[in-house]
C-alpha cells in the first residue's frame, strides 16, 4: 500500500499521526477564504472539498451548526463509492477515514436532534475549544441519550430515540435523510472487513462516536427481518471487541450491554459467534488486550469491564491463540488471569457480596478450562515452557486458585456455582500436570510453595474448628479434597489418636522450609504419578 495516493491522501500509517495538524489547517484556509480547486471524479467529492466540509462541521461552536436533509444519504453515497473504487480497507486511506468519522458525527448529532438536546448541548459549548475536544463531548452526549434509552428496558424507547417511528421506512435519523437497513448492514461488513484498523485508529483517539455508530447498527440489525442473521451478528460482536480495547470508559458500559445482548441472541438461536480461525493482527490485539488489563491509568478497569464483559473479551483473545502466535500466548494467558487478580484485588474495600463471588467462581472455571485447551494446542517444547512460567510464575496461578477457593469461606450458605469450581480445580490440576511434565519452569519459587500451605493450613484450621465458618463442612472437605493433589509435596495426614485432642488433622510429614519446587519434585509427585 503506497504511502500517499493521489486521491485518497495519506494511508493509515501517516493520517494518524498528521490528522488534528490537517484539520486545523484545512479549517484555517476556509475561515481565509482561500479557495479550494478541486474537480470531482467518478461520483466522488474531491478530497480538500470532504475534508472542507468535516472541518466545517467539527468547529459548529464557532461558526455555527449547518447540515443538510440528505446529510447521511450523501455520505453512504461517498462510502458506497469509495469501496468500490478502493480495494484496500475502508480505513486504509484519509478518504475512507474521513468518510467513517463525518458519518460518526452525524449520527451523534442525529440522535441529539431527535431527542430534542441538541441546542441545549450546542449553548453549552465554548468557541474557544478544540474541535477535537467538541467532537469527544458530543460523542459523549450522544451515548448518555442512549444510556438513557436502555435503563428503560423499552425496546419501543429505543426505537424512538433513532427516530425509526416517525418514517414508514424506518429509517434512523429521518431529519438527516435517514440511515436505511440496508445501509447498516453494508456498514457492519466494510467495517468488519477492516476490522483490523479499529485498534490502530481508535487507539489514537480518533474515532469518537464509534461506540454511538456500533449502537445504531445493532438496533437496526435487530429490527431488520432480511438481515443475515447469524453473519451480521458474529461481524458486529468482532467489531464491538475490538473497539471495546480502545474505548472510553462511557463508550465500555454501552458496548458491554450489546455484546451481553448479541451473545443471548446466539445462544437462543443455538448459535456461538464465530470468530475468523487465522487474523493477521493476532499479536497486536493480544498486546492491545494485555495494555489493556495492566493499564496503570486505570485503576478501575475491574468495575467498569465486569466479569461477563472479560468472559468475550477472552473468547475472542482465546480464538487469536493458534500456533502462528505461539510465542504471543504466554502475554495472553497472563492479561486473561489478570482480570480474576483484579476481582481479588477488589476486597480491599470489603469482603464481595455473596453473587459476586459466585461469579468470580464461574469466571475462573471458564480460564482455567481455557488454558487447558490453550496448551493442549501448543506445538514446541518452547512455547509450552514458556506458558508454563507464565501461568505458574508470573501470574502464579497456584495463589489465585487459592484466594477463588477460600472465597466460600464466607459464605453462609451453600456457595453459588461452587460446581463450577470444582470443575475449575480439576482443570487447573490436569493443567499443571501438564506443564510440569514438560519441566520445572524457570522462573519458580519458593513462594509458590508458600502459597499453597496458606491455603492448606487454613483450611485444615477451618475444618479443625480453629477457625469457625458458616458454610457447610461438606464444602470445606471438598476443598480440601481438591486442593491437596495442587500441593509442593504430598501431605500425608492422619486422625489424631488423642481423644481429647482438637486438631482432627495431623500431618506426618512436615513441609519442606525452602518450597522449591525442583529440589522436592513438587507437583510432578503429585500430579504425573497421581
Amino acid at each position: 500500500m503506497k504511502k500517499d495516493h493521489a486521491r485518497w491522501g495519506p494511508n493509515i500509517s501517516h493520517y494518524v499521526n498528521t490528522y488534528e495538524a490537517r484539520i486545523h489547517r484545512a479549517y484555517e484556509d476556509y475561515t481565509g477564504e482561500k479557495e479550494i480547486t478541486s474537480i470531482a471524479h467518478e461520483g466522488l467529492a474531491p478530497l480538500p472539498l470532504l475534508e472542507t466540509a468535516l472541518t466545517i462541521s467539527e468547529n459548529m461552536h464557532k461558526g455555527g451548526f449547518q447540515h443538510g436533509e440528505n446529510s447521511i444519504p450523501v455520505i453512504m453515497t461517498a462510502i458506497r463509492r469509495y469501496t468500490e473504487l478502493h480495494e484496500h480497507g475502508i480505513f486504509s486511506y484519509y478518504y475512507g477515514f474521513l468518510c467513517i468519522r463525518h458519518l460518526m458525527r452525524m449520527v451523534c448529532i442525529g440522535t441529539l436532534m431527535q431527542n430534542s438536546v441538541l441546542e441545549d448541548f450546542l449553548d453549552s459549548l465554548d468557541p474557544r475549544d478544540s474541535p477535537i475536544r467538541v467532537t469527544t463531548e458530543l460523542a459523549d452526549r450522544a451515548l448518555d441519550v442512549m444510556h438513557d434509552a436502555l435503563i428503560t428496558r423499552d425496546g419501543m424507547e429505543i426505537v424512538r430515540t433513532l427516530g425509526m417511528l416517525s418514517n414508514e421506512k424506518l429509517n434512523a435519523f429521518p431529519m438527516l435523510g435517514g440511515l436505511s437497513f440496508k445501509d447498516a448492514e453494508f456498514l457492519v461488513t466494510t467495517l468488519w472487513k477492516d476490522r483490523r484498523s479499529i485498534i490502530t485508529v481508535g487507539d489514537r483517539g480518533l474515532l469518537p462516536g464509534l461506540g454511538v455508530l456500533l449502537f445504531v447498527l445493532c438496533e437496526m440489525l435487530t429490527h431488520n427481518p432480511n438481515q443475515r442473521m447469524f453473519e451480521c451478528w458474529s461481524e458486529m460482536q468482532e467489531l464491538m471487541v475490538r473497539h471495546y480495547m480502545v474505548a472510553s470508559g462511557s463508550e465500555r458500559s454501552i458496548l458491554r450491554q450489546l455484546t451481553r445482548f448479541i451473545d443471548q441472541t446466539l445462544l437462543h438461536a443455538g448459535r456461538d459467534v464465530q470468530y475468523p480461525r487465522y487474523q493477521e493482527d493476532a499479536r497486536e490485539v493480544i498486546q492491545t488486550y494485555s495494555d489493556m488489563m495492566f493499564s496503570p491509568d486505570d485503576p478501575n478497569l475491574a468495575q467498569i469491564m465486569l466479569l461477563d464483559m472479560a468472559y468475550v473479551l477472552f473468547q475472542f483473545v482465546h480464538s487469536l491463540c493458534t500456533p502462528r502466535v505461539e510465542d504471543a500466548i504466554p502475554m495472553a494467558v497472563c492479561a486473561g488471569l489478570e482480570r480474576i487478580w483484579l476481582e481479588c484485588d477488589r476486597e480491599r474495600h470489603g469482603f464481595m457480596a455473596a453473587n459476586r463471588r459466585g461469579f468470580t467462581r464461574q469466571f475462573t472455571h471458564f480460564m482455567f478450562f481455557r488454558l487447558r485447551l490453550i496448551r493442549e494446542g501448543l506445538r514446541t517444547k518452547t512455547g509450552r515452557m514458556a506458558f508454563g512460567e507464565a501461568i505458574v510464575g508470573e501470574s502464579n496461578i497456584i495463589s489465585l486458585a487459592g484466594r477463588v477457593l477460600l472465597m466460600m469461606t464466607m459464605d453462609d450458605r451453600e456457595p453459588d456455582f461452587w460446581d463450577t469450581m470444582v470443575q475449575g480445580l480439576e482443570d487447573l490440576y490436569e493443567l499443571i500436570a501438564a506443564v510440569f511434565s514438560a519441566g520445572i519452569p524457570n522462573n519458580i519459587s519458593g513462594a509458590t510453595a508458600s502459597e499453597w500451605n496458606k491455603v492448606w493450613h487454613h483450611l485444615l484450621d477451618i475444618y479443625n474448628g480453629n477457625a469457625p465458618v458458616e458454610v457447610s463442612m461438606l464444602y470445606i472437605e471438598k476443598a480440601i479434597e481438591m486442593w491437596q493433589p495442587l500441593g509442593p509435596i504430598r501431605q500425608d495426614t492422619e486422625l489424631c489418636a488423642y481423644p481429647r485432642c482438637s486438631v482432627v488433622f495431623i500431618e506426618n510429614k512436615s513441609q519442606d522450609s525452602s518450597g522449591l519446587l525442583a529440589s522436592n519434585s513438587l507437583f510432578r509427585t503429585n500430579l504425573v504419578n497421581a
